[in-house]
């Protein structure tokens, strides 16, 4: 079988300090794969603000287009506003299906925790970001669009788009901090504890295939050296009986 622990008689105490070491392996391989989830989730979060992000400079860009477009023709301001259009468009839609293993990670409900250390993604829309109070009335991304309130004022669309950037950048370095700081760490921690976890329990249950060659080889020779004393006893044994005959 390859192993020196096969049954309780061959070592009762050996046996019970194997299953212990079992239990606290499947712990551990248990906490491993919580935090490689928690990883990929976050990872899968990030990725998403980061296009949103890229989509809120461009956002920005255009939006100075728009600001000072005096010699810029009534076509020339409508196609501008349409890539404003699409790109309000696109980080709707970025917000609204981000999702892992179908659970969707911009409304609300996703909280990773590993160990004791949790975090919650925030609820995200472009319905939310970058909330300014303009006279009054609070305005966000989806505003910038056409049919918005803010639609074609480039003033006060810079100062929404410029808060939704700073928010997705705070959430993107929440995500950041807790990979980097907390669930990495963990995973290395936990990757070392698993190697010394396996190496006692190796040495406890497998069989030592050294050692065992080594007691076999031995075996063998003995067992030679026997079989070729009882060949030259019973040949000299039947050279004395026929001398003597």
């Amino acid at each position: 079988t390859g192993k020196q622990l096969n049954r309780a008689a061959d070592g009762p105490a050996a046996v019970q300090i194997a299953t212990q070491l079992a239990a606290a392996m499947a712990e551990l391989t248990a906490r491993n794969e919580a935090a490689q989830r928690a990883t990929s989730v976050a990872n899968t979060a990030e990725g998403a603000l980061g296009s949103v992000s890229d989509m809120l400079v461009e956002a920005r860009g255009l939006e100075v287009q728009l600001a000072d477009s005096s010699f810029m023709s009534a076509a020339e301001r409508d196609a501008v506003q349409l890539e404003i259009d699409s790109l309000v468009s696109a980080m709707d839609r970025t917000l609204n299906t981000a999702s892992f293993n179908g659970q969707t990670l911009f409304d609300g409900s996703m909280n990773l925790t590993v160990g004791d250390h949790s975090i919650n993604i925030g609820a995200m829309s472009i319905n939310s970001l970058g909330a300014t109070n303009v006279n009054g009335t609070t305005y966000h991304v989806s505003d910038i669009a056409t049919g918005g309130g803010l639609a074609g004022n480039p003033t006060q669309t810079e100062s929404v788009l410029s808060r939704a950037t700073r928010e997705v950048g705070i959430a993107r370095a929440q995500l950041g901090a807790f990979t980097s700081n907390y669930v990495k760490p963990l995973v290395r921690s936990t990757q070392v504890a698993m190697e010394n976890m396996s190496a006692a329990q190796s040495a406890i249950v497998d069989a030592d295939y050294g050692q065992a060659t080594a007691d076999l080889a031995r075996q063998r020779v003995l067992m030679s050296s026997a079989t070729k004393l009882a060949t030259t006893y019973r040949t000299n044994s039947e050279s004395v009986l026929s001398l003597l005959a």
